[in-house]
């Protein structure tokens, strides 16, 4: 059952969190430490949140700077899925379109597919600092 079928099928009040993946280069067992004491509260679903790429310059050779993509807390897909298996649990991650091409959300939402999670909450997603698009 879907995360909205059961929001809309039930009378009772559901409990629910969100959580951040863990920074760039750090492992989940802080995060499952937290999610294991949470458990006890018998949530409903489990959002895992995303956060765009900002771009920042560094000077590669003196006067010559480099544009440098960084995202601190990448890893949103594998996150949820580790979730779903080890909890059982259904999960909700964050998709964030803006600054994405649209073939880059269609690879992003196929790869939930692949994965079997089909509860999404897409954002269009706060502008980037370096985005006068919009």
């Amino acid at each position: 059952m879907s995360v909205a079928d059961t929001l809309r099928n039930t009378e009772k009040t559901l409990f629910s969190f969100e959580i951040l993946p863990p920074l760039r280069g750090k492992n989940m067992d802080q995060l499952y430490g937290t999610i294991d004491r949470l458990m006890k509260f018998n949530p409903a679903f489990i959002e895992v949140t995303t956060h765009r790429s900002d771009f920042t310059y560094r000077e590669v050779e003196p006067g010559r700077m480099e544009r440098v993509e960084e995202r601190l807390r990448p890893g949103t897909a594998a996150v949820a899925y580790a979730i779903k298996q080890r909890y059982g649990v259904p999960v909700v991650p964050h998709i964030i379109c803006s600054g994405n091409t649209r073939q880059e959300n269609e690879f992003e939402l196929i790869d939930y597919s692949f994965l079997g999670i089909y509860d999404l909450l897409v954002l269009r997603g706060d502008k980037s600092k370096q985005d006068d698009r919009f």
